[in-house]
């Protein structure tokens, strides 16, 4: 159980360090040197968990490209564009990628064995 709440906590700490894809690294590192030490359960959480994070640092890495090339183009005056609502939504989904962990890392340590992140795309088996 610690294992499980620990591989969830990372995924804070890779988020809000300068690491890119920090949230997705720390805890792919943490599962590829405890997989075959821990139960199925772990690895049954790792896989869901790392599946969610490298999709949504894909997606925030896409979305961060099109902020910085929407601030180049205003900036060169080549077309008004506001980005407040991209920023918005960066913003947002920052907020949610940090405090939601901390928010299974909590179920977890109370003893639920719920699988909390959803089953998008399966890249990690």
């Amino acid at each position: 159980m610690r294992k499980n709440v620990l591989l969830h906590l990372l995924v804070l700490i890779g988020g809000l360090s300068i690491i890119v894809f920090g949230s997705f690294i720390l805890p792919f590192i943490y599962w590829m040197l405890n997989r075959r030490k821990s139960g199925d359960l772990f690895d049954i959480q790792a896989t869901n968990l790392l599946n969610f994070q490298l999709l949504f640092s894909v997606v925030f890495f896409v979305l961060a490209v099109v902020f910085w090339l929407c601030q180049i183009a205003q900036l060169r005056n080549d077309m008004p564009i506001n980005s407040f609502y991209l920023m918005l939504f960066a913003i947002t989904a920052i907020i949610v990628n940090v405090i939601y962990p901390v928010f299974v890392a909590i179920k977890i340590y109370k003893g639920s064995q719920k699988l909390y992140y959803p089953k998008l795309i399966r890249i990690i088996k």
